[in-house]
């Protein structure tokens, strides 16, 4: 409290607040890993205040990367962990349903999604090891040109496999 503001870290599922109310909840790269990501975000309308903010970061079923290699090589699929997978579309749906409004919504970079998607691909396929290794999440070439198409195309308001939603309680 000594500089201006309280935070606390727990499992939403867990936290216990008696007679508050919260300005924001954060949410990095989480809400796909929970069993009922609804009830997820009931549980964080309650504990805001009207006007508090909700923010999300989670992967994204709208980005190129993901219509190229759907179905068995997308580089977020990571099952059992990643229960459930979300469009901004259907984040968005999700909050409204909740009594959320969207104050905004960007796509992020992801570079190591198209990465191990093509690593994925090439393994499957068969492919010389020396090929498949070349395409590593760690490798500074495939990073740098990924990063660019990635913010090459959020930039312009083209989808990516990552995205942050920043939602409102309204009042």
């Amino acid at each position: 409290m000594s500089r201006g503001f309280e935070a606390h870290v727990s499992r939403i599922e867990d936290f216990k607040a008696e007679n508050e109310a919260f300005d924001g909840v954060i949410m990095l790269q989480l809400i796909e890993h929970v069993e009922d990501p609804a009830e997820i975000c009931s549980r964080v309308h309650a504990l805001l205040r009207p006007g508090g903010c909700f923010i999300i970061e989670t992967l994204n079923l709208a980005g190129l990367d993901y219509r190229i290699f759907k179905g068995t090589h997308w580089g977020h699929y990571h099952f059992p962990r990643h229960w459930n997978l979300f469009s901004t579309q259907t984040l968005h749906r999700l909050l409204a349903e909740r009594g959320f409004s969207i104050a905004r919504s960007e796509y992020l970079i992801s570079a190591s999604t198209w990465i191990i998607s093509l690593h994925n691909y090439l393994l499957d396929k068969g492919s010389p090891g020396w090929i498949v290794r070349f395409f590593s999440y760690q490798n500074p070439l495939l990073l740098s040109i990924f990063v660019t198409l990635d913010w090459v195309r959020a930039r312009l308001g083209f989808a990516t496999s990552n995205q942050r939603v920043v939602a409102v309680k309204q009042r």
